[in-house]
């Protein structure tokens, strides 16, 4: 009886074996060091707290570049930096400081966009209001010398020369001003400018966003009568060109099917109003840890995975751009491109066409199981399209016709507080929702590597074509414009939308 039961047992484990085969150790391995030694904070404290604002041309930017480097040849993965371009000058900024000196002292809440210039030292001046017409203006122009002018109009975060010098900056400049004062509101967005061509030719004048109550109530007293002296020190400094800037490019050999890929991707860049957390140490820091995660727990991936930390993706997707178009040999052989640029949320969520939902559900049956503190649920996504709006670095590979999952993230951090404002720090960020997100990237990573196929495309993408989306409180519509057929149609419902 003993034998019989000793047989029926070792049957019993036998099968199971085969209908619930053991989880990859690699898989097991990921999840306990995401649960256990995560160190996806650590590296948003470095990007944040130690490095600072990042924008391209800084010493911040190169700086990020170089540790980044660093930390992944320390984890065991090849690692290059390639060049995408160079710009005239670069720029570092540092503090500022501003206050109303006459008719009362007051500390003055403002901010100056990127690439524009700093004060002279402590620079103090009377307030002038700016002229409406070409007369009125020579008739005061006595008064503009050593002035800050306040002009009209609302700050929406770019320059006030933001792809030229305009006509405006030509007069107050040639008329001895010290600085434009535009009123801005919260949150006090704040871009840069885009006409530094050259070092023989910075920026002199500067251009002062200041918080509307203070706008409003400095221009009330100036209408009044009354003189109101305010003080800048602005100390935005500039750095001799020409200066280039690169990716940072990081690889993990596949050892099956080394020629077919899995790309990571989140832009390291940032503004430098703060320091550049939601806005994209959030999507550095846990692309990066998977990556240490997988080489920490021994991956050997069928596939090759690449990391891309992009370079200057705020002035229009240049840094993947760049990527894209050197290894164009490559983009058929591209399984999928994943990017993190949409905050600190949790990730929730992850929408893919019909043809990939089958692969995809094995792909996150190791994430499902793991009890994770924030659950993924597997959306049957519309196919995607070769267009867009190109607000980020996954629209350069879509564009090619490379798959890019869109990750949905839900939360309580609101992304327009921070989007290129001054909120933009450390403390925005959720940290279990940063370690979770590297836990989720790096099983994503492995999963679709290690797939017998890559995923399909025939199916995964909308015909080319001229596309609309209506996004409603049921979903979004997406409408096909068929302006071949119906071009007054299609002409009357673009007007209708602009």
């Amino acid at each position: 009886m003993k034998r019989l039961l000793v047989k029926l047992i070792l049957t019993l484990l036998f099968l199971t074996t085969i209908i619930l085969p053991q989880q990859d150790p690699v898989v097991q391995k990921i999840i306990e060091i995401g649960k256990t030694d995560n160190q996806t904070m650590v590296h948003q404290d470095i990007l944040c707290n130690r490095i600072g604002g990042r924008i391209t041309g800084s010493d911040a930017y190169r700086a990020a570049c170089l540790w980044a480097m660093g930390e992944l040849k320390k984890w065991g993965v090849d690692v290059k930096l390639e060049e995408v371009g160079e710009i005239p000058a670069g720029f570092n900024r540092g503090a500022w400081f501003g206050k109303m000196i006459k008719p009362m002292e007051k500390n003055l809440e403002f901010v100056t966009p990127s690439y524009t210039a700093g004060t002279k030292g402590i620079q103090r001046g009377h307030v002038v209001i700016m002229p409406q017409t070409d007369a009125q203006f020579d008739s005061i122009k006595s008064k503009m010398k050593g002035a800050w002018i306040l002009i009209d109009g609302e700050n929406t975060g770019w320059a006030r020369d933001r792809d030229s010098v305009v006509s405006l900056t030509k007069k107050l400049t040639a008329a001895g001003a010290l600085g434009t004062i535009q009123l801005t509101k919260v949150p006090m967005r704040c871009l840069d400018s885009r006409c530094v061509n050259s070092w023989d030719d910075l920026p002199t004048l500067c251009d002062i966003k200041l918080l509307d109550t203070q706008y409003n109530e400095i221009k009330s007293l100036v209408q009044k009568g009354e003189e109101v002296i305010l003080q800048f020190d602005i100390r935005n400094f500039f750095r001799q060109g020409p200066i280039k800037y690169q990716n940072v490019v990081a690889t993990i050999p596949g050892k099956e099917f080394s020629d077919e890929y899995i790309v990571l991707g989140a832009h390291l860049d940032s503004y430098d109003i703060a320091t550049g957390a939601v806005d994209n140490a959030s999507g550095v820091s846990p692309m990066m840890e998977a990556v240490r995660m997988l080489m920490k727990a021994g991956a050997k991936p069928k596939r090759t995975i690449i990391l891309v930390l992009f370079a200057n993706e705020e002035r229009g997707l240049v840094g993947s751009k760049s990527w894209v178009s050197s290894n164009k040999d490559i983009l058929e052989k591209i399984s999928v491109m994943i990017n993190k640029d949409f905050g600190t949320n949790p990730i929730v969520g992850i929408s893919v066409p019909k043809v990939m939902v089958n692969d995809f559900k094995k792909i996150i049956a190791p994430i499902e199981s793991a009890n994770l503190k924030y659950p993924l649920s597997l959306t049957d996504g519309a196919p995607y399209r070769k267009a867009g709006r190109g607000g980020t670095d996954s629209y350069s590979f879509m564009m090619e016709g490379v798959p890019a999952p869109g990750l949905r993230s839900q939360g309580p951090q609101v992304y327009g507080k921070t989007w290129h404002t001054p909120a933009d720090t450390y403390d925005e960020i959720i940290p279990d929702a940063q370690e979770d997100a590297a836990i989720k990237i790096a099983l994503l990573a492995y999963g679709i590597a290690n797939l017998d196929h890559m995923l399909p495309r025939e199916g995964a993408f909308l015909p080319d074509g001229i596309y609309s989306d209506l996004n409603t409180n049921k979903g979004r519509i997406t409408l096909s414009l068929d302006y071949q057929n119906v071009p007054m149609t299609v002409a009357n419902f673009v007007g209708l939308a602009e």
